[in-house]
């Protein structure tokens, strides 16, 4: 691979005086041959390592793919992606976990996307049934800094193994080219897979998403894929009104058939605010008005209480409100205790101003 300076990279393993192997990466001067700098790496000497594919970002900052076996029994191989800083510094480690206690794991392929994530393809020891031991296609998608964004796999057919042996992306997509047993018979199959790795849409409002009773919610896609589809009303607009409470989220299709879907948005639609209770209607210590207590607590999303008083007969008229954050409790010094009987009725108005039924 050459570097953004036009220097040459190569990458392989070596044998150490102990009969062990490293994993070696070089820089060499295209035009005299000399060797710029080269290094070595063996995770303290416990390992042998194989190398498959060398490749470097837009910084000069180098991955290799390849796999590492272990020293001790039981022996198996494990799939293994190293960055290196452009100098040649060792940065850090990415090994797949294994299927199988004894896999043979191996990554072969390694290229870097527009965005400078890691993109890498190679074969994942399974068992296809109890009696063989199979490869299935593993592409992994790593971030700079060397942490797993997705996993895909992808499994032969027939028993026998997925062996890719080459790695292309173009435009939010990755191509890995390869032989499996897809087909009856002995022999392999040529296999081209498709991945999409085009970016899941957005709605634009965050989660959850609180309506008054009787009001619509407006949910709308940040992006514009060629299709859109809501869940789960299934329509295919930019926006959806929405007019009952649960969970929404929505898929974009593109043009090649890639879909993604977005994160899933609560809607809430508020319910009626329910009839409040009174506790008790009582006068003052000297008997000149009448007081009203009842109980808030139930109540969580309430701006206010309005009071209602009968002045004829089965006729509840307002006679004052009492903010949510007051004292639950209202004096009526428009009534006279010693003069006549009174009677209320009390209501709960939510934030959006719906009022509930009377008490």
């Amino acid at each position: 691979e050459f570097d953004p300076a036009g220097n040459l990279l190569i990458a392989g393993n070596v044998t150490t005086l102990a009969g062990q192997s490293a994993q070696t990466i070089a820089k060499i001067d295209p035009v005299s041959g000399g060797i710029l700098f080269k290094t070595f790496y063996n995770a303290g000497g416990t390992r042998i390592y194989i190398l498959n594919d060398i490749t470097v970002n837009s910084t000069g900052e180098i991955f290799v793919a390849g796999s590492y076996a272990t020293l001790t029994s039981p022996f198996y191989a494990i799939s293994s992606i190293i960055k290196y800083t452009g100098s040649g510094s060792f940065a850090w480690e990415y090994s797949h976990p294994t299927i199988l206690t004894a896999s043979q794991d191996i990554m072969r392929q390694i290229a870097v996307d527009v965005d400078g994530n890691i993109i890498s393809s190679g074969s994942l020891s399974f068992q296809p049934d109890p009696f063989t031991v199979g490869f299935k296609l593993l592409a992994v998608k790593l971030n700079a800094a060397g942490t797993l964004q997705w996993e895909k796999t992808f499994d032969p057919v027939y028993p026998g193994g997925f062996y890719p042996t080459d790695l292309k992306l173009y435009n939010n997509r990755v191509y890995v080219y390869g032989a499996s047993r897809m087909s009856p018979g002995g022999n392999d199959d040529l296999v081209l897979v498709k991945y999409c790795d085009n970016a899941a849409p957005d709605i634009l409002q965050a989660s959850p998403v609180l309506v008054c009773s009787g009001s619509t919610a407006s949910l709308t896609a940040s992006t514009s894929p060629a299709v859109y589809q809501w869940n789960p009303n299934g329509e295919s607009t930019s926006a959806l009104n929405v007019t009952s409470s649960g969970l929404y989220s929505l898929t974009g299709i593109e043009t090649d058939g890639c879909a993604k879907t977005s994160d899933t948005v609560q809607v809430d639609i508020k319910a009626i605010p329910t009839a409040p209770d009174i506790c008790a209607v009582t006068v003052d210590t000297v008997s000149t008005h009448n007081i009203i207590y009842w109980d808030k607590t139930p109540y969580t999303d309430i701006s206010h209480f309005i009071v209602y008083r009968e002045d004829v007969t089965n006729i509840y008229t307002a006679v004052g409100y009492v903010p949510y954050d007051s004292l639950s409790e209202f004096h009526d010094y428009g009534a006279n205790p010693n003069i006549t009987t009174k009677r209320y009725k009390l209501t709960a108005v939510d934030t959006c101003g719906t009022e509930s039924a009377k008490s």
